[in-house]
């Protein structure tokens, strides 16, 4: 933007003038311009930072029987007592659409471990035969599982071996890092199933596939597993 002031019956000293406040006129449009970039610079590069923290949506399924109606709870093992991400398990009337679940995180770390906790709602096929009951059994206490954010990724099945490997090492969780946390989750694997995924091995992952409709004679227990933990 230019502006000139020209008075015509004052001489030339007025028309220096005039040239003076256009020359400062025109510094100062110039800052403007040159400010309003910055801005506008600035408002980008913001823009940029905020479009790059991307939401990540997780999947999973709880299944005693499946939890209906359950609220489902992420945490960060530094602090569980506040939740990252919470989120609630489908109702269906079929029973293969049940008891699922997602979430929406930001900022997984694919090597951190984390705890799901899922509470509350109703067990819809408690004798695990793959019918709905006609009388659903309330959860009354929580069940777990310790995830990499790499398995949160991948898709978990939370159930009563996730919440029994949980506990064994839940009273020290504060004190020992993720490579005890990797071998105790493993060697409960060892303890409670064989190959569920049939990748030829036993190890934690055989826990989180496994289906107690499904998979049931996969267990080194059968049926004992269940009696202490399911509705507690």
């Amino acid at each position: 933007m230019e502006v000139g002031i020209y008075f015509a019956d004052k001489g030339l000293n007025d028309y220096q003038l005039s040239q003076d406040v256009m020359a400062i006129v025109t510094a100062e449009s110039a800052s403007v311009v040159e400010a309003k970039a910055m801005v506008d610079e600035g408002k980008d590069s913001s823009l940029e930072e905020v479009q790059s923290v991307t939401e990540e949506v997780l999947e999973g399924v709880i299944q005693l029987g499946y939890i209906s109606g359950g609220d489902v709870s992420l945490y960060a093992l530094s602090d569980l007592d506040n939740p990252i991400a919470t989120g609630k398990t489908s109702t269906s009337q079929n029973i293969n659409e049940a008891g699922s679940f997602k979430i929406k995180v930001v900022d997984i770390d694919i090597d951190a471990y984390y705890l799901v906790a899922v509470s509350g709602g109703s067990d819809i096929d408690a004798n695990d035969d793959g019918i709905i009951d006609e009388i659903p059994t309330e959860l009354k206490g929580t069940v777990h599982a310790l995830v990499t954010g790499e398995e949160l990724k991948s898709g978990i099945r939370v159930n009563v071996l996730t919440d029994m490997a949980y506990y064994k090492i839940e009273a020290n969780l504060g004190a020992i890092n993720s490579s005890i946390i990797y071998e105790s989750l493993n060697t409960s694997a060892k303890e409670y199933l064989f190959d569920v995924d049939g990748n030829g091995m036993v190890d934690y992952k055989d826990i989180l596939a496994f289906d107690p409709v499904y998979k049931r004679n996969y267990t080194r227990r059968r049926n004992r597993l269940y009696s202490t933990i399911v509705y507690r």
